[in-house]
């Protein structure tokens, strides 16, 4: 009826006054009181709905809905008695009233008296064998009574006898998911969600089966309907965490966690939750306070501990993630995940001892899990395999037992990982590193290629296949690899870093600028190194305006720390001498270390060292006294005062360095440091009684202690009594294994020549160190091994010191000694690139002086970077301007770099230094003679002669010289004598081919004497190329062509031979071969320059000027400014018809004064070819005027040419063809002879 619509739709108001209405009406019904006395019971009127209900069994005695109700209502007041026995008592009175007996069976599984309502759904179930409301009932009651056999049946009964009942699709539904069909399952949930019209119950448990599934995405979609803004219903807020944490979306899990808080929850998991999402998004701080709190009253507290160690590793709290892994190690020490989260924490804070012991720990409990498993395979019960060391931990203990010094140890753990895990890629990329490390790089290589194959979208690897092919100096392949890894992880800070230096490194100047421009782009905050790479990059690109504002941004960017500020300062200070205002910079950088942590006593002491070192002591003085009378550094006057007192003792103010010591009244933690000075002072001052006496009295207010042995030790070693002062060592070491004593003792030994006594002291001390908690201290582990290091090389033993360095520096990177000592052996044993790296490692980190400068200057000078080298040796010869061996040796670079003027400048003062330089004035003579003054070079020799013995060198460059000077039976004899000297040496028959090549009449004379070395050293291939090039000066192209063709033959990889070769080619007709060369060629190496000008030559010998112009304009785009190129072109453009713009090259070409003669000619004959007579002859008449006094190629051309202009073709011709056979190789001659030909 309407009125029950109305109450249905909570309009009570309109539908309570239709009932009044009807209820009024003379023919009112039974049904009409009980809609009536069901909505008084909605509305709380329990006795005014009884009284409608009465009335309703008094117009209808067996009216089942009022019987039902009025048992309900009953039920609802606490009348549950009264109102089942009235509802017994009508069922008994209307046996055949079955929709009241189905009443009751309801009303009892509401109740939860099964068996009462199983008992009355059986009666039914003959009564009306199609109601599926029986079998649906009996379905729920089996359910719920677990007779889970019997529940599918009836379900299947109900839902078919009204598949559109959603309570019957519900039981079904869940019958079948516990019979682990879930397929029909989930359609029975889906028709129950469909007809279930409000009632949310189909919903909600269909959800709880998408989550039992594990489709939380389809769970959370439910959930999400179920719960409705504003009305947010705790139990489904509860159930809708598990998919929301299942799925990640951690920032729903916590609001609604925070709303069940809200509304007054207090559940203690509500804490482990609220922990867990806020850990899983970041805010480990808080996380961690949530995980405490629940920790508290945790049935299991290591799982919670363990959850707190997690959250502290994200947030970097290294210590605090070891300490809350060892709580929940305390409380269960076979719990696993704990020590595998404490092992992941020992990675991160650099705990390799830590690491090694966890997963020893772990090793030891799997093998006993093995065991356990072969037993029960043995009694054939079932077992399940367990790996505690999985593929992370297995690469941290290997990483760890590789940095502790044990690579063997180190490669069993990631060949584990290639046994154990064999489609994972780290145990072939970390194994690589050990076999990098060995100097197995092919081994290292195919290991990075298999990696590659299992994870070929691994950005990481890619970079460290960069850094192998790095080491194995293939630039070109590491780019490609980086190329490939930021492709894949465009944000890869680290291959872009790398990318910029190696392509800095390869000159690609563009390359490394964008890299690093995208690099400095993902910094959050500025690196000021990058800055001043990129700085650098910029200026040598010619953009001086943006370097100069990018180093000015790196140097004056505020900084977060007082470390920060050190090593800015550090590299101002490495900077200093070549950038004006660093140092500037350098002192601001430590003054604000120091600033910022007055605790930094590391900061304040370089500042004064780098006063000291610019001679500025006073200012210093100045400084310091300025800081002491300062409010902000009333904690820091102990540590100033000293330095004050140490700046006078370096100034020889030995009173008024006392005096400063004596003026600190409060020297706490210093007084041991301020007792060490007194003594110092003394012993500068030469008072070794008062210094001992110094000591003494520190030892009557402190005690004895090692310290105090090691000073009287110094003491005693100034006064060079060395055995005294071991003496002395050796307490400090019986004391207290002082390490300080143990290197002291070491370097004592040295002193007097015994390195046996003095490594087994080393070796003494590394074995304490690894007794002890002292191993911590890697600065000193490392110092102990560098002096190990220097005590095997004065043994001979160099391979072992090398590797001894190696591990110096691994424990500590910044041990300048042990850096430059490594470098030096590196240097003598022919490996300069890596000496040049430690080098540069060392004048980062501070440990820029003459001799490491000067080192790293040989270095390139060895490696061919000339010009690198002379920027190094003109920074030490800054630190020390009267320094004799940079001072020649940049001579020698200058030499090579043809700065012939600074070389001899160079040379002059190295010879002010040593007058007597034999090698000095060898290398000046040679530098004249490269200059044409040969007679410069014969003085330096004959006074060479006088200060040792007559080298071969020096006979060969007397040789050159009096060639140079055209004394060629002098010069012949020199080299004769140099061949005397040394028989097999093959270059001085060559000397001596080309002395004789020089004379026309002994011409054949040179090609026998280098047939007689190719009788000394058959396989030596320059022999050939110096025949071609004699056979070439004869204009014997083809026999040059055959010496040639034979030399790129043995050497295919000497390009500027191939070149010669093509040219040669060329000359001697054998075109086709050229041109099939060339092309082969060129297909392998694209950006060839020599070949494509070689090319260009041949399309003008064919007389196919258009292909000869783009081979020519290829090499224009590859090389600017090349002259020759040009005049090619304008020889091109010319035969092109296309005179101005071939004039407009040939006047660029004649900037060069190489090419000008050359450009002038060609320059003369485009005039004449595009009619312009005159101005031709203008050209040609200034050029012969020039050239008059010398009969060359060139000059026989421009006459022939003005000859030919003023119609004396028949002189033209004569000297034209003379002009050929002078000038075979010149194309602008061959261009004037064609005209003069055609004219013919």
């Amino acid at each position: 009826m309407l009125a029950e619509c109305h109450v249905a739709l909570g309009q009570y108001k309109i539908g309570e006054e239709l009932l009044d209405k009807l209820i009024e009406a003379p023919d009112v019904t039974a049904e009409v009181w009980v809609a009536k006395g069901n909505l008084e019971a909605i509305l709380k009127h329990p006795k005014e709905a009884l009284q409608c209900y009465e009335k309703a069994l008094q117009l209808s005695p067996g009216n089942s809905q009022a019987i039902y109700q009025k048992a309900l209502l009953k039920l609802s007041t606490d009348k549950s008695e009264s109102g089942l026995k009235e509802l017994k008592e009508a069922v008994e009175k209307n046996p055949d009233n079955h929709k009241l007996r189905l009443f009751r069976a309801e009303l009892f599984l509401k109740l939860k008296r099964y068996e009462e309502a199983l008992a009355d759904y059986k009666i039914l179930e003959k009564a009306i064998p199609l109601d599926a409301r029986v079998y649906r009932g009996q379905a729920a009651i089996m359910a719920l009574t677990e007779r889970n056999d019997e529940v599918l049946a009836l379900a299947q009964k109900a839902n078919k006898l009204d598949p559109d009942d959603p309570a019957a699709s519900l039981i079904l539904a869940t019958a079948l998911a516990t019979n682990g069909k879930s397929e029909e399952a989930e359609k029975a949930f889906n028709s129950a969600v469909k007809n279930a019209g409000n009632d949310s119950m189909p919903r909600l448990l269909r959800a709880r089966f998408f989550v039992a599934q594990k489709r939380y995405k389809e769970a959370l979609e439910d959930y999400d309907l179920l719960v409705k803004s504003g009305q947010e219903d705790t139990e489904l807020l509860t159930a809708r965490l598990v998919p929301l944490f299942e799925l990640g979306d951690y920032d729903r899990a916590l609001k609604d966690v925070n709303k069940l808080l809200l509304s007054g929850h207090k559940d203690d998991w509500l804490y482990l939750a609220s922990g867990t999402a806020k850990a899983s998004l970041g805010q480990y701080k808080t996380a961690v306070s949530d995980l405490e709190k629940y920790a508290l009253n945790a049935p299991a507290k290591a799982p919670i501990y363990t959850l707190i160690a997690r959250a502290y590793l994200g947030a970097h709290e290294y210590n605090k993630a070891i300490a809350a892994a060892g709580q929940a190690l305390a409380l269960t020490p076979n719990y696993h995940e704990a020590r595998k989260i404490r092992v992941a924490a020992y990675f991160a804070a650099q705990n390799w001892q830590g690491i090694i012991d966890d997963t020893n720990y772990l090793s030891e409990q799997e093998k006993i899990i093995k065991q356990d498993q072969k037993s029960q395979e043995k009694s054939n019960t079932t077992s399940t395999k367990n790996s505690l060391l999985d593929e992370n931990l297995l690469e941290w203990r290997g990483f760890a037992f590789y940095v502790t010094g044990m690579p063997l140890k180190a490669l069993e753990c990631f060949n584990s990982i290639i046994e154990q895990f064999p489609e994972s890629s780290l145990g072939y990329a970390d194994a690589a590193l050990i076999y990098i490390e060995t100097g197995m790089l092919s081994e290292a290589e195919k290991l990075i290629n298999t990696a590659l194959t299992k994870e070929n979208k691994g950005a990481k690897l890619y970079f460290e296949k960069a850094e192998l092919d790095l080491l194995l100096k293939r630039d070109q392949e590491a780019l490609k690899a980086l190329d490939q890894a930021i492709q894949i992880k465009p944000d890869y800070a680290s291959a872009l870093k790398l990318r910029a230096g190696i392509a800095f490194k390869n000159s690609n100047l563009e390359l490394a600028k964008e890299s690093l421009e995208k690099l400095l782009a993902l910094r959050e905050t500025a690196n000021f190194k990058e800055e001043l790479q990129l700085a650098d990059i910029l200026s040598r690109l010619g953009e001086e305006d943006a370097a100069k504002a990018r180093r000015m941004k790196a140097m004056t960017m505020p900084l977060s720390s007082s470390a920060d500020y050190m090593e800015r300062a550090r590299f101002s200070k490495e900077h200093g001498l070549s950038l004006k205002g660093f140092f500037e910079f350098a002192k601001d950088d430590y003054l604000k270390a120091f600033a910022a942590d007055h605790k930094n006593i590391a900061a304040i002491y370089a500042l004064c060292a780098l006063y000291e070192k610019k001679g500025e002591n006073q200012k210093l003085l100045e400084l310091l006294r300025n800081l002491r009378q300062k409010k902000e550094y009333a904690d820091a006057q102990a540590i100033l005062a000293f330095c004050t007192s140490n700046t006078r003792l370096a100034m020889g103010n030995y009173d008024k360095a006392i005096n400063e010591l004596k003026a600190i009244k409060n020297p706490g933690e210093f007084k041991l440091l301020i007792c060490k000075q007194e003594a110092a002072i003394a012993l500068a001052r030469g008072h070794f009684a008062i210094a001992m006496q110094a000591v003494n009295d520190m030892e009557k207010s402190l005690g004895p202690s090692s310290t105090a042995d090691i000073l009287k030790a110094q003491i005693l070693s100034k006064q060079a009594k060395k055995d005294e002062a071991i003496s002395h060592l050796d307490k400090a070491i019986e004391r207290d294994g002082d390490l300080d004593a143990y290197e002291l003792k070491a370097l004592y030994l040295n002193d007097l020549k015994a390195p046996e006594q003095a490594l087994k002291v080393v070796e003494e001390a590394i074995e304490q160190m690894l007794k002890t908690d002292k191993r911590s201290r890697t600065d000193i582990y490392s110092k102990l091994l560098y002096l190990k290091a220097i005590n095997l090389e004065d043994l001979r033993q160099e391979r072992e010191a090398l590797k001894t360095l190696d591990s110096a520096i691994r424990f500590d990177a910044t041990n300048n000694s042990a850096l430059l000592e490594r470098a030096r052996l590196l240097y003598e044993s022919g490996q300069f690139g890596e000496a040049t790296h430690d080098l540069l490692a060392s004048i980062k980190r501070g440990g820029e002086n003459s001799d490491c400068l000067y080192l790293l200057g040989n270095c390139y000078r060895r490696l061919g970077h000339f010009d690198k080298a002379v920027t190094s040796y003109d920074r030490a010869l800054t630190i020390r301007p009267v320094f004799y061996d940079a001072l020649f040796q940049r001579a020698n670079c200058k030499y090579m770099l043809k700065d012939f003027q600074g070389a001899l400048k160079d040379y002059n003062a190295a010879l002010k230094i040593s007058s007597k330089s034999q090698e000095c004035y060898i290398n000046r003579g040679g530098t004249y003679g490269a200059m044409g003054d040969f007679a410069g070079l014969l003085r330096d020799l004959h006074t060479a002669k006088h200060l040792g013995t007559t080298t071969r060198l020096m006979l060969t460059n007397e040789g050159i010289a009096l060639k140079g000077l055209k004394r060629y039976q002098e010069a012949a004899e020199r080299f004769r004598e140099a061949i005397k000297a040394d028989s097999k040496r093959i270059e001085s028959y060559i000397d001596l081919a080309n002395c004789y090549a020089a004379q026309s009449e002994k011409a054949e004379l040179a090609i026998a004497t280098l047939d007689e070395a190719a009788r000394i050293d058959p396989e030596n291939f320059n022999l050939l190329k110096a025949k071609s090039k004699i056979l070439r000066q004869r204009g014997d192209f083809n026999g040059a062509f055959q010496a040639a063709s034979a030399y790129v033959g043995y050497c295919p990889k000497d390009l500027a031979m191939q070149a010669v070769y093509l040219r040669l080619a060329n000359l001697a007709g054998r075109r086709e071969e050229l041109k099939t060369k060339c092309d082969q060629l060129l297909k392998d190496n694209p950006d060839w320059v020599d070949g494509w000008f070689e090319l260009g030559h041949y399309f003008l010998s064919e007389n196919k000027p258009e292909d000869a112009l783009k081979a020519f304009q290829k090499v224009d785009k590859m090389v600017k400014n090349d002259h020759e190129c040009w005049l090619n072109i304008a020889v091109s453009l010319s035969r092109l018809g296309r005179y101005d713009e071939a004039l407009d090259y040939a006047r660029k070409a004649e900037e060069s004064e190489n090419f000008k003669k050359e450009s002038r000619l060609m320059e003369a004959a485009i005039l004449l070819s595009s009619g312009k007579q005159e101005k031709s002859k203008e050209v040609l008449t200034k050029l012969i005027e020039q050239n008059r006094s010398e009969e060359s190629g060139l000059s026989l051309a421009a006459s022939a040419l003005m000859n030919h202009i003023n119609g004396k073709e028949e002189k033209a011709r004569s000297q034209i063809s003379r002009a050929a056979n002078l000038s075979r190789e010149s194309y602008p001659l061959m261009q004037i002879k064609q005209t003069i030909e055609v004219a013919r």
